[in-house]
């Protein structure tokens, strides 16, 4: 009986999905982009999370369903293709739209000089005139106010020499590197997805507000979001095409980045998480490239000998910054008071705090953006209202494809990127998750 009910039930579903798959994929999609505008309107501008998560749950529910149903169908393969002349003048419209966004206006917005943007110009003379910094000329790290690695101060102190001192050379470095996202982010998607989608991505970048507008300002995160890119394209062909080539500059542009801003060191943590998981999923990976792997260690080391030299030397100086803005410093939240502290004064429990910063992390794309107007406008979701939708039906789209390495790597990266707002105060924060911009986009 119970056998036989079963298959009635099985039949039922069946046929329903069935039916549902009979709409066709575009009609699916469109329904879902209509709800998931719903759910995003709600999120958005009402600031009502309930009704705009029960619409996006739909929404991603029809995505999926539409994506099955295109797995009924033969797909064709010639669909991403498009004329090289035709992608070429894209491209380059592209390209212009992006430098136009970034130095339009630079001598008067952002106005004046923030602290930080002063500081790295200072630290720049003093490498320059050679004046010794923390014991020497040539240094690796900054402590002080930097606290940072001082590849940055290296760029700035060149864009002097050719340009002269002042606070438009300064923020040319973050331009530079802000433009030169465009194209490797461009080659990324292309590598993954193909050239249709690859100008929609480079597009994406172009005008995104979170990325222009850490271009125009002479902080050093930037530059961590060029290495992300690069890091990210190397360690996809180097799944792909198991060449020692793509192994040595998987490991040398990883090391290099730890060079930039501190959310680097994110980087080989979310690459770590993605060798636990081919250690668990395709173990013969490592039996056929384990030299490969150790062409990317030795790279890495090499590239890193400096620094880590350094933070063998000055431990408490290497992770003093992170020390400072922890969730776990009971003293520095004793000091700032506020949501970090209990009624009678005494620091939150850290996993409360964690809960409390991973909550408005995870909210800061389609519902409540960093506060701090050096980083975004002031509460403004770090994304626009079409790009939200994208980026939150792709997330969910790679979750649901999860055991899929090319999905799996996106989603180790992104969990270790906003690690550093969920394990720091004044969440949500832009600037310590700007890593996760390349990803955030990848999924839109």
């Amino acid at each position: 009986m119970m056998t036989g009910k079963r298959k009635k039930n099985k039949k039922k579903s069946g046929g329903l999905l069935k039916r549902i798959y009979s709409f066709g994929q575009f009609n699916l999609t469109v329904v879902s982009f209509a709800l998931a505008a719903v759910g995003q309107y709600f999120l958005y501008f009402q600031k009502q999370i309930m009704p705009g998560f029960v619409f996006f749950g739909l929404a991603v529910l029809v995505f999926l369903l539409a994506d099955k149903s295109r797995k009924q169908e033969p797909l064709d393969r010639t669909a991403d293709t498009i004329d090289p002349r035709v992608e070429v003048v894209l491209f380059l419209i592209i390209m212009a739209l992006a430098v136009y966004f970034r130095v339009h206006n630079i001598a008067d917005l952002p106005a004046g000089c923030y602290r930080d943007e002063g500081q790295n110009g200072n630290e720049a003379i003093n490498i320059m005139k050679g004046i010794s910094v923390d014991g020497t000329s040539l240094p690796v790290y900054i402590e002080r106010w930097t606290q940072n690695a001082a590849m940055y101060m290296y760029f700035i102190a060149a864009s002097f020499n050719f340009f002269d001192i002042g606070v438009l050379q300064i923020r040319g470095v973050s331009i530079f590197f802000g433009v030169l996202c465009i194209p490797a982010f461009y080659f990324l998607v292309r590598h993954l997805m193909g050239p249709r989608t690859a100008l929609v991505g480079a597009f994406l970048m172009a005008v995104s507000r979170w990325h222009v507008n850490f271009s125009r300002i002479g902080f050093l995160g930037i530059t961590t979001v060029f290495f992300v890119i690069v890091c990210v394209y190397f360690a996809y062909r180097a799944y792909r095409k198991r060449k020692p080539f793509d192994y040595i500059m998987l490991g040398a542009l990883t090391g290099m980045s730890l060079y930039t801003y501190l959310a680097a060191r994110l980087i080989p943590a979310g690459f770590a998480i993605f060798m636990l998981f081919l250690f668990f999923r395709e173990f013969k990976f490592f039996a056929k490239n384990w030299k490969n792997l150790l062409f990317t260690l030795a790279a890495m080391l090499i590239v890193l000998l400096p620094l880590l030299q350094y933070a063998v030397k000055h431990p408490a100086n290497f992770t003093s910054r992170q020390s400072t803005v922890s969730i776990f410093n009971k003293e520095m939240l004793h000091e700032i008071g506020g949501r970090y502290t209990e009624k009678d004064g005494t620091p939150k429990n850290a996993i409360k705090l964690y809960a409390d910063a991973a909550w408005n992390t995870c909210m800061m794309f389609n519902y409540l953006g960093d506060g701090n107007p050096r980083h975004n406008l002031p509460g403004k979701p770090m994304l626009d209202f079409f790009t939200g939708i994208f980026f939150t039906l792709g997330f969910f789209y790679a979750l649901f494809n999860w055991k899929k390495p090319r999905y799996f790597l996106l989603l180790a990266l992104f969990a270790a990127f906003l690690q550093g707002g969920m394990l720091s105060t004044e969440s949500p924060q832009a600037y310590r998750t700007i890593a996760a911009i390349p990803v955030v986009l990848l999924f839109a």
